[in-house]
């Protein structure tokens, strides 16, 4: 028989007893609801968080401000607490760079002076940045210095010059220049800046997007010599056999390569059908292994090499996230962006010191200037709160007409436009505001522009091949991205293109490819050209994706309209100009007919005989919102 228990084991026991139950107390009444209040860990998120989309579709602040107060909440990253990055952003009818972080640093502009600065590409040493400038007038490379804020110019020529990559020593940049009605890779020394630039490659297709391998003997740059948009290599230590093609892919297009800081991975961008993720090659790797770290585009690493920012494009907004390598866990959520990026470096310790430091003692406004105000002109008011039209001055289209809040707007992107072209796209339209009194194209019932908040490009221009149409697909629509040829080929204006526009046309050329895709991809044109689709979402015009029928329905693509929704979806937009009675209208409905249903009828000699009774099928209406014939109005103010 077991001997009873000692008293102080069993006060021991129940002591025991007390501190768990009370930690199961506390477990369930206090720390849980906070737990489940804050959610998961950043790490959790990144590692566990939903996979990454190729275009998310954020709010576009509409200040500087915003967008910092906007990415406030974004959770910690596995990165320094002092670092930053270095951003171009479109600003006004410029160009400029921006310090941002979404922590701990609020976008804030560095140079303000006219023109472009984009492409920045960090030194070796971390301590300047080269990049690209039209602060003269032409296209030139420059240095900035970070301590000081120093700028040293490197080239001085009428030609275009863009996209500079260091050499590990620091001594020479590689970079893309046209010439010869070409983009070609040159070498340019920075001890002495007076010899001429070394030509590395000289194929008839264009070779851009230069980058510079840590170890010094090999560039990787994008080549459409095969074709089709790929990453190259260049051997420098080789004169036979130098190029080479690294990714090889069919049916997809390549961009932007970058060397990790070790030089053992090479990362870059594909577009896949409108998928765009980053890859990574291993150069360690025996069988030359090419793998997907996540979505985006333009990845830029980070100094030590443990991580790759990447920008997320979008059909009318941009945001930036950044991966883990070689892991590809997502480490920062998506942070939008106000404007259009050209161009991005990730700065760290010693790089981000001095810059932060330069940045405190530079004042400078911090606001995306204001690039039009709405001026309401018409007077009196229009009825029940209506928006009123008013006429866009000299602009040949058949009703130019825009709603009262806008037309400032278009005055001020067709006045931006003509200064940066040297000519006056604008002035002549296909469509603008399109009364009720017209019938909508087949298949286009709720068009954007019976709501006087869009306009259509005159499609003259595209077939004369002053303007052409780059296709982008996003989450499986299909958009476009509208260039202007500049008309001074001097270098002065716009940039060389070196995307592949495409041909709506060629559907009817007898190619049945063609045909079934709607249209092939051109040739690059020559020249300079201008970002009219940047141009655009900087005073607020979206373009529109393309119908599903696009393919076998030429005005269906939409390829020459934008618009400014103001939020509203089309049937509020209507609302703003007609009452609901103008565009709710009753579907047509066929009158009442006789179905012959069959009945058995008695009839004598036989057991049955079947005749007919007439029965009546009935038909109900519905309503439906679609422009329909109505009396045209008698003023501009519906």
């Amino acid at each position: 028989m077991n001997s009873p228990r000692p008293a102080t084991q069993r006060i021991l026991l129940l002591l025991l007893t007390a501190l768990i139950m009370a930690n199961l107390v506390y477990l369930l009444v206090v720390a849980w609801p906070t737990l489940r209040a804050e959610g998961p860990k950043p790490e959790a998120q990144a590692a566990t968080g939903p996979a990454p989309t190729a275009s998310p579709s954020p709010t576009i602040p509409s200040t500087l401000e915003a967008a910092s107060a906007d990415t406030q909440a974004v959770p910690a990253y596995a990165t320094a607490t002092g670092d930053m990055f270095l951003i171009s952003l479109g600003d006004g009818a410029n160009a400029h760079f921006f310090i941002f972080h979404p922590l701990t640093q609020p976008l804030k502009r560095i140079t303000t002076q006219p023109g472009e600065d984009r492409d920045p590409a960090l030194s070796p040493d971390g301590l300047q940045v080269a990049f690209t400038s039209r602060r003269n007038g032409y296209w030139d490379l420059y240095i900035l210095t970070l301590a000081n804020g120093k700028v040293q110019r490197v080239t001085d020529t009428p030609e275009y010059e863009g996209s500079p990559s260091w050499s590990p020593d620091g001594q020479w940049l590689a970079y893309e220049a046209y010439r010869n009605d070409n983009l070609d890779v040159y070498l340019q020394s920075l001890a002495n800046l007076g010899e001429a630039p070394i030509q590395l490659t000289d194929d008839p297709g264009p070779d851009h997007s230069p980058a510079w391998s840590p170890e010094g003997r090999t560039i990787a740059f994008v080549s459409a010599r095969s074709g089709e948009d790929e990453i190259w290599t260049a051997a420098l230590d080789r004169i036979d056999d130098r190029f080479a093609n690294l990714s090889q892919s069919a049916q997809t297009t390549e961009s932007q390569p970058a060397w990790s800081p070790d030089g053992r991975y090479l990362a870059w961008d594909v577009d896949r059908s409108g998928s765009r993720s980053i890859v990574l090659w291993d150069r360690q790797d025996s069988y030359g292994a090419i793998q997907p770290l996540g979505a985006g585009q333009e990845p830029v690493w980070k100094p030590d090499g443990s991580a790759l920012l990447a920008r997320i494009p979008g059909p009318n907004q941009e945001a930036l996230t950044a991966y883990a390598v070689p892991s590809g866990a997502q480490i920062l959520t998506y942070t939008p962006l106000p404007a259009q990026t050209h161009g991005l470096i990730w700065l760290s310790g010693q790089s981000a010191e001095a810059m932060r430091a330069w940045a405190e003692g530079n004042a400078t406004a911090d606001m995306l200037p204001t690039l039009w105000s709405p001026v309401l002109t018409v007077s009196p008011v229009s009825p029940a709160g209506r928006a009123a039209l008013v006429e866009l001055p000299d602009v040949a289209v058949q009703y130019p007409y825009l709603i009262d809040a806008l037309d400032e707007s278009f005055n001020a992107l067709r006045a931006q436009i003509a200064e940066l072209t040297g000519w006056d796209v604008l002035s002549s339209l296909e469509n603008a505001y399109y009364p009720l009194t017209e019938p909508p194209s087949p298949g286009m019932v709720e068009d954007w522009l019976y709501t006087g908040r869009g306009f259509a490009l005159n499609p003259l221009p595209f077939s004369a091949g002053w303007l052409v149409a780059v296709r982008e697909d996003y989450n499986g629509l299909t958009y476009w991205r509208i260039y202007a040829r500049t008309r001074y080929q001097d270098g002065s204006q716009g940039i060389p293109l070196s995307m592949h526009p495409w041909d709506l046309d060629a559907r009817h050329n007898g190619n049945t490819q063609a045909y079934e895709q709607g249209g092939a991809l051109a040739p690059i044109p020559q020249g300079y050209w201008v970002d009219l689709t940047d141009l655009a979402a900087r005073f607020g015009w979206q373009r529109l994706p393309a119908l599903v029928n696009w393919r076998t329905y030429y005005a269906a693509a939409r390829v020459n309209q934008f618009v400014i929704t103001g939020g509203l979806n089309w049937q509020d937009a209507m609302a703003q100009l007609y009452p609901v009675e103008a565009i709710a209208t009753p579907t047509f409905v066929p009158t009442p007919t006789t179905t012959l249903t069959p009945t058995r009828t008695p009839w004598p000699g036989r057991r049955y005989y079947q005749t007919s009774t007439p029965t009546v099928t009935p038909v109900t209406p519905t309503a439906t919102f679609r422009p329909t014939w109505t009396p045209a109005p008698s003023t501009l103010t519906p």
